[in-house]
């Protein structure tokens, strides 16, 4: 009879389990939690700005026509985050790209090996792109999940998942929306008034921010510091890891795949034909090759990285009948950006069209200097982010009186635009927002993963302040 051996669990570990246990019994679902940030923003607009609840006047708005007026404000934008997310999904999932992603998958032997190499896999892509690095890494993770199981190895899906998510703590990379933003040359000048803009260099290169050697080191200290608490974190007790059922793990190595029917209609012939994605996905690669080699992968858009995904999908796939099928698919992790997102405009819309943003970020400049603004700068951009986790679009809100608040007090603008970008990446971690195509796709809940995302999020937080205090 084979027995099994007790490992005396770390105090992180124990700490983990309680909390999760406490997250299981009252955290509630991803939708309540902005239905109830959105009673939360209405109440501090109604308290702090004094506005008028229902009905506005020639000089206010009132907070429900602000929430109204904001709800759609960032359709295009949702829409946009829905295709990062179907279009990584598919490009992962067609065939050629998935048997790499299963021989990668293949390389851990065991929970610590897993978590170590996801880890290091995801932080790299995500640095490079978050949008392919969020949809490559979870696509990974699924079949290491799955190799474990047959390979006979344990994993504990929570700590797993919870790494792919925490790890997004240090990718303050070359797509992130701020530092992207500032590189295109004449958009910040575009953001303040002309006075500001006179004052603005007309681009600061990704060199000026996100490349710099304090801001790479910092990222690699964060990424290191993730790694080392969720494995702190995660149950060595083969009684207490909980694994994936058998059904998902069949559902994962089945992915992708189609059956082609034995005898074909005319219709279905058409269907299996790999001449109109050849066509089609060619002209469109065409288009974005060029783009790329014009542009390079630092100046490429949202859209212009949709696009290229799209149409690599569509050639990767092969057939329409096997595009459409792998699309089906991912449309089931999407559906939380998709309803949640408008929700999240209407509380950006409270706090935009109300005035609350001045009367918060006035606040904060009032405690500033020179040297504290851009770590001030970073706590606003946590706080405001765990209310409207949108860095691009919030960004843009936020960045004709940031920019000059910065300005006025005399502080580095490329340390600032650096510090607020952290911000997001910090907040997101206890913010239900960005995990929600994760956890469709691993069939979790934000309360499992939340004990990894809050102590990652606490030590972030120590960790950005002091480096922003020393070194920017």
């Amino acid at each position: 009879m084979q027995r099994t051996v007790k490992v005396k669990e770390s105090g992180l570990v124990k700490f983990s389990e309680k909390f999760s246990n406490w997250s299981h019994r009252w955290v509630p679902s991803a939708m309540v939690f902005v239905l109830m940030l959105t009673i939360i923003v209405a109440a501090l607009a109604l308290i702090i700005c004094k506005v008028p609840f229902f009905s506005s006047t020639e000089t206010q708005t009132s907070i429900v026509d602000a929430w109204v007026k904001g709800f759609w404000k960032l359709l295009q934008f949702a829409m946009q985050m829905a295709l990062v997310m179907v279009t990584g999904f598919v490009v992962a999932s067609s065939p050629p790209i998935k048997k790499g992603i299963t021989r990668l998958a293949a390389f851990p032997n065991n929970q610590v090996s897993a978590i170590i190499f996801v880890s290091i896999v995801t932080f790299v892509i995500w640095w490079i792109h978050w949008g392919f690095g969020m949809m490559a890494g979870i696509l990974l993770g699924r079949e290491i999940l799955a190799q474990a199981r047959v390979k006979g190895y344990k994993i504990h899906k929570s700590a797993f998942v919870g790494m792919t998510y925490v790890i997004t703590c240090s990718s303050a990379g070359i797509s992130i929306a701020a530092p992207l933003f500032a590189a295109s040359p004449g958009f910040l000048k575009s953001l303040v008034s002309e006075e500001s803009a006179a004052l603005l260099p007309d681009a600061l290169t990704l060199n000026q921010t996100v490349l710099l050697p304090e801001v790479l080191t910092q990222v690699l200290v964060l990424g290191i510091m993730a790694t080392i608490v969720t494995l702190a974190m995660t149950p060595k007790n083969e009684d207490k890891i909980v694994e994936i059922s058998d059904e998902f793990r069949d559902e994962i190595l089945s992915a992708g795949k189609s059956t082609k029917p034995t005898e074909l209609t005319p219709a279905e012939k058409i269907n299996n034909n790999p001449a109109l994605n050849i066509i089609v996905g060619g002209m469109g690669m065409y288009w974005a090759v060029k783009m790329l080699i014009n542009q390079g992968i630092v100046g490429m858009s949202i859209d212009n990285y949709n696009f290229l995904m799209l149409m690599l999908g569509v050639i990767l796939c092969w057939t329409p009948a096997r595009f459409g099928n792998i699309v089906k698919e991912a449309c089931g992790a999407i559906w939380g950006v998709v309803i949640q997102f408008p929700f999240y405009a209407g509380i950006f819309g409270i706090i935009a069209y109300t005035g609350l943003n001045h009367v918060i970020a006035n606040a904060f400049v009032s405690i500033s200097t020179a040297h504290t603004f851009p770590w001030i700068a970073y706590l606003y951009s946590s706080i405001l982010n765990f209310f409207v986790p949108s860095g691009g679009s919030k960004f843009i809100i936020e960045a004709p009186y940031i920019i000059p608040a910065a300005q006025q007090i005399g502080a580095d603008l490329a340390s600032t635009l650096n510090a607020y970008s952290y911000g997001d990446l910090t907040t997101n971690l206890i913010q239900p927002f960005w995990a929600l195509p994760i956890l469709a796709m691993y069939k979790l809940e934000f309360k499992d993963i939340l004990p990894y995302g809050f102590v990652v999020c606490v030590l972030a937080l120590i960790i950005n302040s002091g480096w922003m205090l020393l070194f920017y």
